[in-house]
């Protein structure tokens, strides 16, 4: 009698646990949003977008992950459903779009998505998250899966964070909604701004500035001014705090814009590698962190191993350039370094060839040499001994301020 009860009691313990779990799994396939809306909850709906009769891909695809047990356990008790996406619907497809979409808002041909795709939707109809692209087209379902739950977990701290927020006021409740809105993935929520001026009308949290952020409207804003203007102005925004770390590195780019259009040669060799070193550490991950060393070896006073010479390069008098990049020096021995002309109206006048440890000279190779449409003596020897710890090459040239408009690539090999 005792084993029974207690099986019973077990059984219905197990029970109790997965009722009670809050994202317990319970997504559910129908046909269209009249039969998703009156079963929605807070994971709010998934819509399988295909396009149409005309791409059998798509559409199969679709009804293939919209089948997946992967996807709909990661998608918690959304309703999902497929819908086609018409890009010129007759009069018949039209309905058949609108039946399936109903009070969702129908993206339009230019946005964002592209198809197949997954487009999730929260409980109020507002669209949150895209999974798209290679993803979908490539991808494993369990690949999808991990994605629709980041995106779904994303959803549902932004839901409890916008709980907190309904709860305070004035600085408090713009600084949550501007939490809010930092959350990684989805969109932000519904007239986030709107709510943010409306709590703090004198922007003491920073929130109205952090959202309002237009970098075209700086960039337009500084492009005539004068560069000390500009880069003062850069300065002042890089120092506020309400702006994120990302934003900031556009405040970087904008400078570093103003230094390559108006600044000299010594901007261009100190300033934008400032702005660029401040860039790349603000974020390194994103496009423009990864950008900085791009921007170093085009705009910043050297040359690249990468990328060879422009005429950023060519300094207005005759001071050693750095050749900048992850240089093929291995082993003790020979090495040949050759300038290849590609184009410009100037040839690049070569003077010296310099490796260095640091500051110390490894290697000279001094002789006059000319890259350009007839190149002559353009291959310079430097000898690399021992292993030194901090290895650099510079080439010092004769061109002169008047003769920069020249472009070519660097190469270096083992004699």
């Amino acid at each position: 009698m005792k084993a029974r009860i207690f099986l019973l009691l077990s059984i219905l313990g197990t029970l109790g646990i997965l009722m009670g779990s809050p994202h317990a799994q319970a997504a559910q396939v129908v046909a269209n949003y009249a039969e998703a809306a009156p079963k929605a909850g807070k994971d709010g709906y998934i819509v399988f977008v295909h396009s149409g009769g005309w791409d059998k891909f798509s559409v199969e695809l679709c009804n293939k992950l919209i089948k997946s047990p992967a996807i709909a356990s990661a998608a918690g008790d959304a309703i999902m459903f497929a819908a086609p996406f018409y890009q010129n619907a007759n009069e018949k497809q039209s309905s058949e779009q609108n039946t399936a979409w109903g009070e969702l808002m129908l993206p339009h041909g230019h946005s964002d998505e592209n198809y197949p795709c997954l487009l999730m939707y929260d409980k109020e109809n507002r669209l949150y998250a895209r999974v798209q692209g290679p993803l979908v087209l490539r991808g494993t379902e369990e690949d999808i899966a991990a994605v629709v739950k980041t995106r779904l977990d994303a959803l549902r701290k932004q839901q409890e964070i916008m709980a907190r927020a309904e709860a305070a006021h004035g600085v408090e409740q713009a600084k949550l909604i501007g939490e809010a809105c930092a959350i990684p993935g989805i969109e932000w929520p519904t007239d986030a701004l709107k709510r943010v001026k409306a709590a703090d009308s004198a922007d003491a949290s920073g929130m109205v500035r952090r959202l309002s952020f237009n970098p075209w409207a700086y960039a337009e804003e500084t492009r005539t001014m004068p560069l000390s203007q500009g880069l003062a102005e850069m300065e002042r925004r890089l120092a506020d705090n309400a702006y994120t770390n990302e934003q900031k590195q556009v405040f970087c780019s904008i400078a570093i814009g103003l230094l390559h259009r108006q600044g000299t040669y010594d901007d261009w060799c100190t300033k934008i590698r400032s702005y660029a070193a401040r860039m790349k550490e603000l974020a390194p991950e994103t496009p423009l962190g990864r950008s900085a060393d791009i921007v170093v070896s085009r705009w910043g006073g050297a040359m690249s191993y990468f990328s060879g010479w422009y005429s950023y390069s060519i300094p207005p008098d005759e001071r050693p350039v750095e050749i900048m990049g992850k240089l093929p020096f291995q082993n003790p021995g020979n090495y040949q370094v050759a300038f290849i002309y590609d184009g410009g109206r100037h040839s690049l006048k070569i003077k010296s060839v310099e490796l260095r440890d640091g500051d110390r000279k490894i290697s000279v190779d001094a002789h006059e040499g000319i890259a350009g449409r007839e190149s002559k003596d353009h291959i310079y020897t430097v000898q690399l001994k021992g292993k030194p710890k901090n290895l650099k090459l510079f080439v010092t040239l004769r061109n002169g301020a008047e003769e920069r408009d020249t472009r070519g690539r660097i190469y270096i090999y083992n004699k």
